[in-house]
């Protein structure tokens, strides 16, 4: 593909990105809520200091996971060591009354205060549930004030994960003052993304010629695609369980395999237009 015809395609496609990227952008404000006064202190606020954790944006975007919902889903962050902390900024001095922690029931968590960011006094403690995966603890009439809010976890099986959390100035009427549904389990959405690569990315390599359309060799970005975000998700579950590492080999060896077969169709066809064009 030319440079020329490569820009001429640039435009329609920094269009459809942008056009992505605000439907997602406003699918995501829709789905966790408005920020009303039961929204609470950190609804779609994101930490100013974090340490060994995953996926910011879900501890505060108004959606919990259902009580007994696995540790790893689409809905939960990962505190991925001991000593794993997150920490935000009310913006001023702050009393707060009413603390909300969805979390990973074999586990302890704390939630800090602090007015300069350097010493901490707890403020809630939720401690280890007696029921397994994700379970909802609260505390209310409490006492504390602060600018900066840490998140903590300890103890428990090593395995920290937090769906959401939640502060207020005063404690709001309806509880729980979130939405709560059912996360999908990561080793699911990674399996459904593994499928998805596969099958894109053997048809691109099995139907891919030379002499095709240009918009049609610029739907190789769709495996591409697919493929960088499987490869950061399957990073995020390192080392993957048995099942997942053993679809992961099937599906390399697969497309190494139909790129071999690819080459080698090229190399042949490219041998039988020299063969007929020697006199």
């Amino acid at each position: 593909m030319t440079a020329r015809r490569l820009c001429r395609w640039m435009p329609a496609g920094l269009v459809a990105l942008a056009v992505s990227a605000f439907a997602c952008n406003r699918l995501a404000t829709n789905l966790a809520g408005g920020a009303g006064p039961e929204a609470g202190l950190l609804r779609g606020k994101l930490p100013i200091e974090s340490t060994g954790v995953t996926h910011l944006p879900r501890l505060t975007d108004g959606i919990a996971a259902q009580p007994g919902d696995p540790a790893r889903t689409d809905l939960t962050s990962e505190l991925t060591r001991g000593n794993s902390e997150v920490t935000w900024d009310l913006g001023a001095d702050t009393p707060v009354r009413c603390a909300l922690i969805d979390a990973d029931g074999d586990d302890a968590y704390a939630l800090s205060l602090s007015k300069d960011n350097k010493d901490f006094m707890v403020l809630f403690r939720a401690a280890p549930d007696e029921d397994r995966g994700q379970q909802l603890r609260a505390g209310r009439d409490l006492v504390g004030s602060g600018r900066y809010l840490m998140l903590s976890a300890a103890g428990g099986d090593g395995l920290w994960s937090v769906s959401e959390v939640s502060v207020w100035r005063d404690c709001p009427k309806t509880w729980p003052p979130l939405a709560m549904q059912k996360g999908t389990p990561a080793d699911e959405t990674v399996r459904l993304k593994l499928w998805a690569f596969a099958a894109l990315a053997l048809a691109y390599l099995l139907g891919y010629r030379k002499r095709l359309p240009d918009w049609v060799k610029l739907l190789g970005v769709a495996p591409a695609g697919v493929g960088i975000a499987l490869a950061i998700q399957v990073a995020e579950l390192w080392p993957p369980s048995a099942a997942l590492a053993a679809r992961l080999a099937v599906v390399t060896v697969v497309i190494a395999a139909a790129a071999a077969l690819r080459l080698a169709l090229a190399r042949r066809a490219a041998a039988r237009a020299a063969g007929s064009a020697e006199p």
